[in-house]
């Protein structure tokens, strides 16, 4: 570990908490692609995961009023499930073909949403099955957000409940996932010297974050989601690239 790294880092998770904090998703979509600068992606999904719980916490607690209890319990449910398989796949998997099926997924996904799909009379299977596919993508890339925020935009849930609803699932998946590297040896002193360097940046930007929330109406929150999903998604075709 370099102190290059170390600064990478720092500068990411002041960023992306930023997002994370305003838009209610969107750290772990962007911290991943960035920190494949300079470490590799086992490295990253683990400070991404490690770091990424920390502030979900803090938002989850905030707004727990908000929490969607069907959903999150369809989400959690798949999170359970799904970890162990997206851990193999982590491990196993050229980390190229994984940020490509991504990056490309994402982009789909928001091509549906921005034609206009609507999920609001979808059964429970709907839920069940982006659930679980979140569930995979959690341990493999802890980018579980884009199938979680393509249900919850497409059955047009509040930008509130979107948040809370999320954030809870994050904070779980976070816990589980870090529990899944743990038991497996994959943490390593590098990772967790990195992951507490930047919590300090982590509490700034998502402060900043909570202020420009409050000044953020439904449609802009709607058009800042896209925005964000097309960003994460080209960002990782051209990591994979």
């Amino acid at each position: 570990m370099e102190v290059a790294d170390v600064v990478l880092v720092c500068v990411v998770i002041l960023a992306t908490s930023l997002v994370q904090a305003s838009a209610g998703f969107g750290f772990a979509l962007l911290t991943v692609p960035f920190l494949l600068l300079r470490l590799d992606l086992e490295q990253a999904v683990i400070v991404a995961t490690l770091v990424g719980t920390l502030g979900n916490l803090g938002h989850s607690v905030q707004g727990r009023r908000f929490i969607h209890p069907t959903l999150t319990k369809r989400f959690l449910a798949c999170t359970v499930l799904g970890g162990p398989v997206g851990a193999f796949v982590l491990f196993t998997v050229d980390e190229r073909w994984l940020k490509l099926v991504l990056g490309i997924s994402i982009l789909c996904g928001v091509v549906v949403l921005q034609r206009g799909f609507d999920g609001t009379k979808k059964g429970p299977w709907f839920d069940y099955g982006f659930g679980l596919v979140s569930g995979v993508l959690n341990t493999a890339t802890s980018t579980n957000g884009p199938p979680l925020v393509f249900v919850l935009q497409s059955r047009r849930v509040a930008p509130e409940v979107f948040r809370a609803t999320l954030n809870t699932v994050f904070v779980f998946s976070g816990v589980y996932a870090a529990a899944i590297f743990a038991i497996q040896g994959k943490i390593s002193a590098d990772e967790i010297v990195l992951s507490t360097a930047s919590v300090p940046c982590l509490l700034g930007g998502s402060a900043v974050g909570v202020w420009v929330r409050r000044h953020i109406d439904e449609n802009r929150f709607r058009l800042a989601v896209l925005g964000l999903l097309c960003i994460s998604g080209l960002s990782t075709l051209v990591s994979a690239i």
